[in-house]
């Protein structure tokens, strides 16, 4: 009896582990290509994770989008991009609020069970980073066009 466990035992392990194609069992199906986008109301970002399966590894990138903190109201005026931007998907007034609507129709799910990331929808997220990156590009030009403009004037010569 004990020299068919033995025998069993090394069969099982040798014969048919080598069978085993490893790169079916590294990931899940549904995760070969997936993207979220997650809000983290504390820190007052919006993040985008790109998981992808390459060889049977999974490859995780993301990037980071801070909501910019306004001062003047530009960002929220009624013609500016990002309002289009939220008028278009939500009835909200600021980001905060447009994504916090945007939480509750995703029932509150986590991406990671450790961290205070939401998900959100996907469009709606997307769109709104294209917005917000535009803005501060727009920021950082009328910061330059202000110290350029600001650099002129008489020079004197004593």
């Amino acid at each position: 009896m004990r020299y068919i466990t033995i025998f069993l035992s090394l069969f099982l392990l040798y014969g048919c582990a080598t069978k085993v194609d490893t790169n079916t069992l590294a990931i899940p199906k549904n995760l070969i290509q997936k993207e979220y986008y997650t809000y983290d109301g504390h820190e007052g970002k919006i993040s985008a994770y790109f998981f992808s399966n390459k060889q049977g590894v999974l490859h995780v990138s993301s990037y980071i989008t801070y909501i910019p903190f306004d001062i003047d109201d530009t960002l929220y005026s009624p013609f500016s991009s990002v309002k289009l931007t939220l008028d278009r998907y939500s009835k909200a007034d600021t980001i905060e609020e447009a994504m916090e609507e945007s939480v509750q129709k995703n029932a509150q799910r986590k991406l990671f069970l450790n961290k205070s990331e939401y998900i959100v929808d996907r469009d709606f997220a997307f769109d709104l980073i294209r917005e917000i990156q535009n803005y501060n590009k727009k920021q950082e030009r009328d910061d330059r066009n202000k110290d350029d403009s600001g650099a002129g004037g008489m020079i004197i010569i004593p």
